[in-house]
């Protein structure tokens, strides 16, 4: 499970990871174009119906629990940041074998801003503007659930590179 504020760095480290430990990676954003052909339709869909986040978080359950099932190991790109979600993460991973960690990519709010103006928008994130950013952040901070001693995490910092960063997620892994 991805847990960090917007720009920090989740959806680098966490298709970096994939590729290195042949892990099924999922996006949330990526799902949302999926479902509705464009991001656009999306926002539409979801300003008509208000359903769109309830559809996609139960088509990413869905997917989480088909891949745990093959035996394979998939990462949750997507936010974490309640602890509710990170609840249900945790049971669908208990009840396919799988064992749930949480991986907190920890980033400077200046730099994961800066990132988040400056990224190249495409399935799997979001350009935004400076004030955007600052608001998408302010918004987390808020809304965000710490993790508490009962769940594990990795913490990651972000503003390494990705052979730096696999190299502590390993050592920590092993001691989890």
């Amino acid at each position: 499970m991805l847990f960090g504020y917007p720009g920090s760095g989740k959806t680098y480290f966490s298709e970096q990871l994939a590729k290195e430990i042949s892990a099924v990676r999922i996006n949330a954003d990526a799902m949302r174009v999926a479902a509705l052909g464009t991001l656009s339709a999306a926002k539409e869909f979801d300003k008509t119906t208000g359903l769109l986040n309830p559809i996609i978080f139960g088509a990413l359950d869905y997917t989480t629990v088909q891949v745990l099932k093959s035996g394979n190991s998939i990462i949750c790109d997507y936010q974490h940041k309640k602890r509710s979600v990170r609840e249900k993460s945790q049971r669908l991973a208990k009840e396919n074998g799988a064992i749930a960690v949480i991986i907190w990519v920890r980033t400077p709010e200046d730099i994961a801003i800066r990132r988040g103006n400056e990224r190249e928008e495409n399935l799997d994130q979001r350009q935004h503007s400076i004030e955007k950013m600052e608001s998408l952040i302010d918004e987390h901070a808020k809304l965000i659930e710490m993790p508490d001693k009962n769940e594990k995490v990795i913490v990651i910092d972000g503003t390494l590179e990705f052979n730096n960063q696999y190299s502590s997620f390993a050592q920590q892994l092993a001691t989890l």
